[in-house]
């Protein structure tokens, strides 16, 4: 008799109405009681549990924090409020100040164009 899920030529077992185990039970016994998959020193679980909790502490902080927390530059962050600002007039008062915040501590070209922005946004706030 083939199994569909073997190669050729290979045969499962054919079982009959009681399962047998590979390992006698007196042995799997043994083998339960020798394996040990936490520590038993008190001070090694009471490292593993800080360990465990601050690492819950930070996926809960971390998948917790809003968008705009994340890392983005300012000239970024001007540009996706005067995208907001002009399409729904929304975050129209941030634009102006970040973008007159990176016109004043960024060179003349960017200084340029995200003043612009900061007057287009100025403009769709009133």
């Amino acid at each position: 008799m083939s199994n569909a899920l073997t190669s050729s030529g290979v045969h499962a077992p054919v079982l009959q109405d009681n399962i047998t185990l590979a390992v006698p039970p007196r042995v799997a016994r043994r083998l339960a009681a020798n394996l040990r998959i936490l520590p038993l020193n008190p001070f090694v679980m009471a490292i593993l549990r800080c360990t465990l909790l601050i690492t819950l502490l930070l996926v809960v902080t971390l998948s917790a924090t809003p968008c705009l927390v994340t890392a983005v530059t300012p000239p970024g962050l001007c540009r996706s409020d005067l995208m907001q600002c002009r399409k729904w007039h929304l975050r129209c008062r941030e634009c102006v100040l970040h973008c007159t915040k990176v016109a004043n501590e960024s060179h003349v070209g960017l200084s340029t164009i995200t003043r612009r922005w900061a007057s287009v946004c100025n403009r769709l706030q009133r």
